[in-house]
Order: structure tokens, then sequence, then C-alpha cells
């Protein structure tokens, strides 16, 4: 999967478990390594940082539960998780820039500007739901 990725131009990024000669052997000098864990945050953010795709080929190494839950639930939480905060964050660098940005439908100057608009302050509602005043 690796080489099919760098032959069609992507530039790849891979989480590897542990950065020994053995693994490094086996992967392209063309691949930038992070070393870490799926089921660590922090390392799921470093090997996120500053791409727009994932391919998630993790696996456990045994059929224990604890194991399997770890790569199979918190590791996909925590990849999903980074590409989440990675989006959001490039979203604010280019805040006003690009035409995915929040646009400003109305600017009110002064209390003429407000002339045929009606408004109303909004407030949280008793089921932790925002919602109009009346």
């Amino acid at each position: 999967l690796v080489r099919k990725l760098l032959l069609r131009g992507y530039t790849v990024r891979a989480l590897v478990r542990s950065a020994d000669m053995e693994v490094l052997t086996g992967i392209p000098r063309a691949v930038e390594v992070v070393a870490g864990d799926v089921g660590d945050a922090d390392a799921c953010k470093r090997a996120i940082k500053g791409c727009n795709k994932v391919v998630y080929c993790a696996g456990a190494r045994s059929y224990a539960t604890a194991d399997l839950y770890r790569v199979d639930q918190v590791g996909v939480a925590n990849l999903a998780k980074a590409m989440q905060d990675e989006f959001h964050n490039k979203a604010q660098k280019r805040s006003g820039v690009s035409f995915k940005s929040k646009r400003t439908l109305f600017r009110f100057r002064g209390e003429e500007s407000l002339a045929g608009w009606e408004a109303r302050s909004v407030v949280p509602k008793e089921s932790g739901v925002m919602g109009m005043d009346p």
C-alpha cells in the first residue's frame, strides 16, 4: 500500500510502534516515520500534523480483548479526533480567506440598521440545548 501511494505521488507518513532497524528496513526511505502507538492520543496528533488523509491499517498483536479494544476502538477514535483537530486548526488559519469560512450576512452599524430586524437573545434551555428566548 505504501509503495502504491508513493508511486501515485502522495507524501506518506507512517505511525509505527517502534522505530528500530527491523521495522525501518521494510519501509521505503521516502516515508516519514513517526514512532508511537494508536492508543496514545499525542502520538496520533504528531502523526496527523500536516496530513489531509488517513489510511488505517493497524491491527492488534493478539486476540486479547484489551488489545483489540485499544487498537480497534481507542486507536480509531484517537486518529479521528486528531484529524478533526487538524482540520479545525487549518480552518482557523485560513479564516476569512476560504470560501468555506463563515460569512457575514449583515453588519449592524447602529440603531437605524436594526430596522426591520427582530433581535432576540439566545439562552440555554433546561435540556442543555440552545434555544431562542421568546
